[in-house]
Formats: structure tokens, sequence, C-alpha cells
């Protein structure tokens, strides 16, 4: 087994490790390989990364951007789903801006994929001079970012070789992706101005347990996790929350040393913290273990006659599909909120709009890869038209058939 340390510095505990399996990328598409995952005792959860992983992951990334049209074509996730959190994101970094006033600031978006952020707060910063930059390592953006005012840098020697630092930087959805977490960080403090900020997002693993199956996704934080790991490299929080998404955690930054006291402080007075619990005892390493086993258990039980659909389309439905396919189970749609995806197919599977669900007399079990309370709600909902399904009791780590109390 491969003796590695966690960004702490600790060496991880090779002694228990999970095997995971089945796993996807980000973007939805299938990976075939298996991963190694441990939890440090600083809390953060994590991949072993194999130079054999690493190499995969890379070559995957050289791909993605070749994917991109193709995927947005097929289905419109992850685009749809992104699109609207960018409104919210650019938002929240817009009202930072105008709440700092900076006179001509500059800010780069690192990670920048197709600089759909970016012209989101183009259009909502027309008023004022601002400097937008994007900078991307694995995918070259498909709109030409000269038609917005935005400068594409190819490298960051584009960045070094022109002096420039930046008043902000956002790294939205970046540092989960990291196989060197410590020098990314590194990286972008060093394009940072001293009184620059930085916004950044990663998945909430307390809140969706599936992000651990994606194979891009090296690290996976709690709000706590990543506190820690910020303030070790140098990284002073200054407000932690889930404004955007309760599956996500989104925090304002700046290069300095900080401490739990003045993170609550922060937090308390920008109505930050929202959500998140920094003394509740994270999950244990066996949760995650016994996670899968519970859904292959439950999926194995639902009687062969049953019409399935699983309920919600994003990484824990397309998950929850490539698992019940490597079981021999076949899902026959899927059931979705948002109404722009009715007209899609995802891998040949009709999504339907869960408005117009309750006319659909075909289905008799929905699997619902949700949290309990999201859950029991959609659950009981599906009862009241007689309609079964399963979902995890993450209380109890396992998967119950929804019955109404």
């Amino acid at each position: 087994m491969l003796v590695a340390k966690c960004v702490c510095s600790l060496r991880l505990d090779n002694e228990h490790v999970v095997n995971l399996k089945p796993l996807l990328f980000s973007d939805l598409s299938d990976f075939e390989g298996r991963a190694n995952l441990v939890k440090c005792s600083c809390g953060l959860v994590q991949k072993i990364l194999s130079p054999e992983y690493v190499d995969e992951l890379e070559s995957s990334y050289r791909h993605y951007g070749k994917e991109i049209n193709s995927t947005a074509r097929i289905t419109p996730l992850p685009v749809l789903e992104f699109g609207s959190k960018h409104e919210l994101i650019s938002n929240w970094i817009v009202q930072e801006l105008r709440e700092d006033n900076k006179e001509f600031p500059e800010l780069l978006d690192w990670g920048c994929g197709n600089l759909d952020l970016l012209c989101k707060i183009k259009e909502r910063t027309s008023e004022r001079s601002i400097k937008l930059s994007g900078f991307d390592k694995f995918l070259k953006p498909i709109i030409k970012s000269q038609n917005f005012g935005i400068d594409f840098l190819e490298s960051m020697s584009d960045s070094r070789s022109r002096d420039v630092l930046y008043d902000y930087v956002s790294a939205i959805h970046v540092l989960e992706h990291a196989t060197n977490l410590p020098r990314e960080i590194e990286s972008i403090l060093s394009v940072l101005k001293d009184d620059g900020k930085i916004f950044i997002q990663v998945p909430n693993l307390d809140a969706n347990p599936y992000d651990i199956y994606v194979a891009d996704h090296t690290h996976h934080f709690t709000s706590n996790s990543l506190s820690k790991t910020l303030e070790k490299q140098g990284i002073e929080i200054l407000s932690l929350d889930s404004r955007i998404s309760s599956k996500e955690i989104s925090i304002l930054a700046r290069k300095g040393a900080s401490s739990p006291a003045h993170i609550g402080k922060t937090d308390s007075s920008n109505s930050g913290n929202q959500g998140f619990d920094f003394s509740e005892e994270p999950k244990t390493i066996a949760f995650y273990e016994s996670f899968a086993n519970e859904w292959v258990r439950a999926i194995r039980g639902i009687e062969n006659n049953k019409i399935i659909a699983i309920y919600g389309l994003g990484i824990a439905g397309a998950w929850m599909l490539k698992l019940c396919r490597e079981l021999a189970r076949e899902v026959s749609y899927f059931i979705d909120d948002n109404e722009q995806l009715s007209d899609f197919t995802f891998k040949g599977i009709p999504i339907l709009d869960s408005r117009l669900f309750v006319n659909n007399e075909a289905i008799s079990m929905v699997i619902i890869p949700f949290s309990n309370e999201v859950a029991r709600e959609k659950g009981k909902n599906l009862w009241k038209i007689g309609v079964s399904s399963l979902f995890l009791n993450s209380t109890l780590n396992r998967v119950d058939v929804y019955t109404p109390s």
C-alpha cells in the first residue's frame, strides 16, 4: 500500500482504507477504474494519489475540453446545473466588489472553464472598470474571450511576465480536483495582492456523500476540514457559509493566519456559517465503507417486476444509474425538478418533469439519493400516488423503503 502524507503533513493511516467502486467523472461520464479512500486524523477525507491514478486523471483532463460540446448537446448537465449556480456565485462576487469599492480592480478566475462565470460577472459590472482574466490548466474556452473583454491566460507565466498581481482570485470547484493541494493553493496565493481576497467554493461532503464517488475529486471537504486546510496554508477565512447551495461550502478569504475564534465572530456578523456545525463529529471512514454496500443490498432487493426510476440527475443520480446497471437492474426513467431537463435523455433514459410525474402510472419504485429530510418529503408525495421509494437513512446508515408515519 502506498504511504502518503496529508496536506496537514500527517502520515495517512493506510490501515483504514475504503476501496471505491463504481466511480464517475464530475462531467457525469464513466470512470472504469477504482480508487482508495482514506481519512486523515485532521478530518480531511481524500483519495490516495498513486502515480498511476494521477496519470489517469490528468489524461482524462486533457480530453475533457474536447468532450464538453458533445456532453452539452446530449444532455445539459452539468451545463445547466452550473449555469444556474454561476448566477448566484456571480452575485456573491459582485456584491463583494461593490462593497470594497476599489478603483480599477483586477479579478482572476482560476479554473475558469468556458468563462461562463466571468461572462456573468461582466454583465453585472458593466458600469464599472474592472479587469477580468481567466486561467485554466486543462480547458481552453470554446467562446472567444476577447469578444467579452476578458483576458484568457494560456498559462500563468502570461501573468507573471507582466508582473500582474490580482485584487481578487476566484477558485470555484478547483481545490477538490488538486492532485497537489498545497502547491495549488500556493500558486493561487502567488498571484494575489497582499490585501487581495479569494473566493473559494468546494462540494460539501457532509451534505453530499456521493461526492466520494467522483473520480476527479481527490479531496473531500467538510466545513471543518476545509477551514483547517486553508489555515494550514496561511489563509485567513473572512466568511464561510452555504449561500449558494447546501451542497457547497463557499468561502471568502485572504492571505493571513486565522483562528477558530475569528471564523466564528466573522461568520456571525456576516450571517455566515449557515448550516455548518464546527463542533459536529465528522462521519467515520466506516460510514463510507458501508455506504455503497447498503445501496447494493437495497437495489438487489427490488422485485424484478418493478419499473424503476431515479429521482434527480446529478452526481448522485448518475452514480446510482451506474450502480444499478452493474447490478443488472434496468432503470426506465429519471425524475427531476428542473423542468429544462424534460426534453433530454441521459444515457438513453428519458428525464421526466417531476411536476408531471403524477400522470405517469408506469413507475412503481423510485430511488431517491437525497438527504433524509428531502427524501422523506419526496417519498411522502410519491406514496400519495401509490409509488414506493428507497432512501438512505443516514442517521442509521441504512437504506429504507419509505412508509409515512
